[in-house]
């Protein structure tokens, strides 16, 4: 199999900007397995991992470095041919999911009342934050020959990133089919979460058409500035790898957590091989170079010889 380069994944995001024709486009779902790997309709596998938040913000300057220099080695350990998407996920909590998972039961002893009081300042907590969950999710995505090939690479990185994610002290799992889909259907249905619960998951698994009747959303309009799912009305910002901003604040993320709205911030990584990305890095540097000889050739047009570079 031939690794991707630059240029291949470029062509694919040209390729890719088309209008949605059909809500079924929204999903590209081709194919799942009970063990939580996906089939794309790009024919690519993947194995979703969830993962606890880490503290960054409470760390010292000199903890922050350390914890940048781990995190980096565990992104230059991503295998070459695959894709990785970080993903931060806000959506509305399931209601019987949250009285499930979040609320203890109350019982029936002297510690009860106690339990009632726990349970009111989660509910004021949550009706703070508009219901809104929080999650971080890392999509490991390869196009393997079969699925067969695919799931053992899968798994082994799988569990590679959380052995590895541990020494961070973040704790990571993996997310089965069921969490999976429950993702996408509280996307594509705001207000309406809880109804994913009237789907039989097990009759989907391995028939990616009835899985994409099952979450998809009722109805798509795409607009050159939006796109209306049902009633709700969405908009995709991107930046470009081309025209980042010099300079960005290490909270940016932060503060764009804290807005509590439904709401989706991803992070593409694909990992190149050591020559293309030397490769990559000298064109980078010849071009900043040819940036600099222009400068200076203007400011020595202008008589100005000791102008400093900013």
């Amino acid at each position: 199999m031939r690794l991707k380069t630059v240029k291949d994944i470029a062509a694919e995001r040209r390729e890719g900007k088309s209008i949605y024709k059909n809500a079924s486009v929204l999903t590209p779902i081709k194919q799942v397995k009970d063990d939580g790997i996906f089939r794309g309709t790009d024919n690519a596998y993947s194995k979703m991992l969830r993962f606890s938040d880490l503290n960054y913000s409470i760390l010292t300057n000199k903890e922050k470095e350390t914890f940048l220099e781990d995190w980096c080695e565990i992104i230059n350990s991503f295998t070459p041919g695959a894709t990785y998407k970080i993903s931060i996920v806000k959506h509305k909590m399931n209601s019987a999911s949250f009285k499930e998972d979040v609320l203890l039961p109350l019982g029936e002893d002297e510690l009860s009342f106690f339990r009632s009081c726990y349970n009111n300042m989660l509910k004021s907590k949550a009706a703070n934050t508009n219901f809104i969950r929080q999650e971080l999710l890392l999509t490991i995505s390869s196009g393997g020959k079969s699925y067969e090939s695919a799931k053992v690479f899968l798994n082994r990185s799988a569990n590679e990133i959380i052995a590895k994610m541990k020494s961070l002290g973040s704790i990571a799992e993996e997310i089965g089919t069921k969490e999976r889909l429950s993702l996408f259907y509280d996307l594509y249905h705001i207000g309406d979460e809880s109804s994913f619960d009237m789907i039989d998951v097990d009759k989907v698994v391995n028939r990616g058409s009835h899985v994409r009747e099952a979450i998809m959303p009722f109805s798509v309009e795409h607009d050159k500035d939006y796109t209306k799912i049902g009633d709700k009305y969405a908009r995709t910002m991107y930046f470009s790898p081309v025209h980042y901003p010099t300079y960005l604040k290490d909270d940016i993320f932060s503060d764009l957590c804290s807005i509590n709205k439904t709401m989706v911030i991803t992070f593409d990584l694909v990992p190149l091989l050591m020559e293309e990305a030397i490769k990559l890095v000298d064109n980078i540097s010849l071009g900043l170079e040819t940036d600099v000889a222009g400068w200076q050739r203007r400011q020595n047009a202008n008589n100005n010889f000791s102008a400093v570079l900013p």
